[in-house]
């Protein structure tokens, strides 16, 4: 039996909108919950014209981290101002992000 979804854990964020953006959904998704972390930069693409439009590089813990740790990273996307809350758990050790839009107008 599997129960339903809280919906606070299910981001509204139009830059999850798969109908606006292109992601890689293995490192991020509309549901909020932890995930693996990978050493990659999470790239956001537009559908219309398949420009990068923006990305989310998160931060790693110092040279005590090495590959073999534990580590999970959870994105928490504003509902609609361009503001995300990464959170990245290295063993006992947390970091926390906050991303915000880089106009280069």
């Amino acid at each position: 039996v599997q129960l339903p979804v809280c919906s606070q854990s299910f981001s509204s964020s139009p830059y999850l909108d798969l109908s606006l953006y292109r992601y890689d959904d293995k490192w991020i998704a509309p549901l909020e919950r932890p995930k693996p972390c990978g050493d990659t930069t999470v790239k956001f693409f537009s559908r219309q014209s398949g420009q990068l439009k923006f990305s989310l590089q998160t931060s790693q813990l110092g040279s005590s981290s090495t590959h073999s740790s534990k580590r999970l990273i959870a994105y928490i996307f504003h509902p609609y101002e361009p503001f995300v809350i990464s959170i990245q758990k290295v063993d006992n050790e947390f970091i926390v992000n906050m991303h915000f839009r880089n106009s280069l107008s």
